[in-house]
Formats: structure tokens, sequence, C-alpha cells
């Protein structure tokens, strides 16, 4: 029996043993599973701190996206609304009676004349023509070919007049299609020109690279004909601008009728009627085509610096996807 009784001790302490180790397992175990639970919850914190940015920043650059989006949208609304062909009236002078015509027509269609001045012409000439339309305040073009040292000795002579019969030029000089160098363009610069109107069977307008000056086209008439009207129909379509120039010599000299005459601008008016063309004056159109080349101008810097910050933030958002995964990715 005391054998026995022996042999019961051992058994007892290796079941109290046994108990213990197996209590310290599993508290060992329990505290790795919280020790792993904090860790993950850590990382869950931090992680959530990528996705709260990343999720700021994605909602910011949709919002701009959208915005650049809708900018464009209204941008070619807005322009298939106000979209329309800008039409000028000039008349090449030729003789001091040839104010009266100008002056019929002018009143009978409702338009500012636009007396173009031959620079070529005697200067004592010139000053006729300024005097026999000085009363209607009607605006004044300058041009002349070929453009040498002379012409341009009138050039300034004329603008000088002009001043001291406190009359202006309209800023722009009609410059021929041999003339258009960039040497002539800077030298009209020069004399004080804000822009030049050149020939083109396709109307056009803008602002010059070279110069910073504005430009439209010009169409020069001695005998109205379908090449003008095609003109006169692709400037309602197109929405640019234009002069029509009647060479009054050609009226005087008989190769043109005051009949045609009538006809270009009849061609014109039907254009109006139509609400696709506007009848302007030239300062007016020189004021449209610089405010839409400033607008342009702005809009292309909003779009870089638009487009630089887009990419800045998609930048960002990629670098913080590599944080983000990152985090679960330590050991």
């Amino acid at each position: 029996m005391d054998n026995l009784q022996g042999f019961k001790i051992p058994a007892c302490i290796l079941s109290v043993i046994l108990a213990v180790a197996l209590g310290i397992m599993m508290w060992r175990g329990h505290q790795e599973e919280l020790a792993t639970k904090a860790d993950l919850e850590q990382k869950n914190a931090e992680a959530q701190v990528y996705l709260d940015e990343i999720e700021a920043l994605e909602s910011e650059l949709s919002a701009l996206q959208e915005g650049e989006s809708e900018s464009e949208t209204e941008t070619e609304a807005d322009t298939e609304q106000t979209e329309y062909g800008r039409a000028m009236v000039g008349f090449r002078i030729s003789a001091v009676e040839d104010a009266e015509l100008i002056t019929t027509l002018a009143e009978e269609y409702g338009f500012t004349p636009v007396i173009v001045l031959d620079c070529t012409d005697d200067i004592e000439d010139i000053k006729g023509y300024i005097d026999a339309t000085a009363a209607s305040e009607w605006e004044y073009m300058l041009t002349g070919t070929p453009f040498t040292d002379a012409m341009n000795e009138n050039i300034l002579l004329t603008l000088d007049y002009l001043e001291e019969s406190s009359l202006e030029d309209c800023g722009f000089f009609l410059l021929r299609t041999s003339d258009n160098a960039s040497s002539k363009r800077l030298l009209l610069q020069e004399d004080g020109f804000e822009g030049y109107t050149l020939y083109s069977d396709t109307p056009m307008d803008g602002v010059s690279d070279e110069t910073g000056m504005l430009y439209f086209s010009y169409a020069y008439v001695q005998t109205f004909g379908t090449s003008l009207d095609a003109q006169i129909d692709y400037l309602a379509q197109s929405g640019s601008a234009m002069i029509t120039v009647f060479d009054m010599g050609s009226v005087n000299e008989g190769t043109m009728t005051e009949a045609e005459v009538r006809s270009g601008l009849d061609s014109i008016y039907s254009r109006v009627e139509s609400e696709r063309l506007v009848v302007t004056t030239v300062r007016e159109t020189a004021d449209a085509i610089a405010a839409s080349a400033q607008t342009e101008s702005t809009e292309s810097e909003d779009s870089t610096e638009d487009e630089a910050y887009a990419q800045e933030l998609q930048e960002r958002i990629d670098q913080l996807w590599v944080e983000f995964r990152a985090v679960y990715a330590e050991d």
C-alpha cells in the first residue's frame, strides 16, 4: 500500500505541471493574439490616414477634371451662340466727288464707311480727300504699294494731317500681298499702327506671333462677282472679320458701276438679315479681336496650370498608394 501511495504523488505533480504549462501556453497564445490584433489595428489606423488623403485628393482631382469639361462645354456653347462674321465697308477714294456717293450709300444701308487713303497719291490730293470727308466722322485706313521709303514718308505726313484735322486713322494699314513681309510689318508698327489687313480668299483674323499686331482680311473690289460673294459667305460662316474695299477709281473710270457697288453691299446685308453677319467699324472689330485673343491666352494659361496641378495630384495619389501597400507589407 505504501508503494502505491508513493506513485500517486508524482501523478498529481505531473497533472499540476501540465495544467500550469497548458495555462501558460494559453496565456501566451492569448497575448500573441492580442499583440497581433493590436498590430493590425495600428496598421489599419496608419493605412486609414493614407486612404483618407487619397480619397480627398481623388475628389479634388475629379472636381478639377469635371470643371475643365464643363468649361470646354460652356466655351463651345458660347462660341455657337456668339460666333458671327464681322464685316466692314471701305472705299478707296480717288476724287473729292466720291464723298457724295459714299454718303448716299452709308445713309441708305446704315454703316460707318472706312475711307481708304492711298499713300502713293500726291499728299495734297490726300489732304483734299480728308477735307472732303472730315465732317462725316468716318474712319480712315491707309494703304499703298510698293512700300518704299517715299511712300512711308507720305504715310507719316498723312497721319500728321489727320491729327491736325482732329481726326484719327483706324490704326490699321491695308497691306498688299506683295508687301507682306516682316520688315514691312515691323515698319508699320514703328509708324504707330496696331494692326494690318491682308488679302485672303478665306477671311481670317487674329494676332501676329511675330509682332503682336492684330490682323484681319480685306477684299478689294474693282468689279462685283462670284468671288466676292463667296468670300462674304465664308466670312459669315467662319465668324472671322473682313473689310470689303470698293475701288472708287474703278467707278470713276467706268470699269465698275454704282449698281455693282450696291450688289456688293446687298451681298453683305443679306447675311446680316439672316443673323450670320454684323456690320461694324474697324475700331469695334479690333477691340473684339483683342478681347478674343486675351480670352484665349487666359484660358490657355489656366488650362496649362490646371493640367500641371492635376498631374501633381495624380503623382501624390500614386505615391500614397505605394505607402499604403507598404504598411501591410512590413514584417
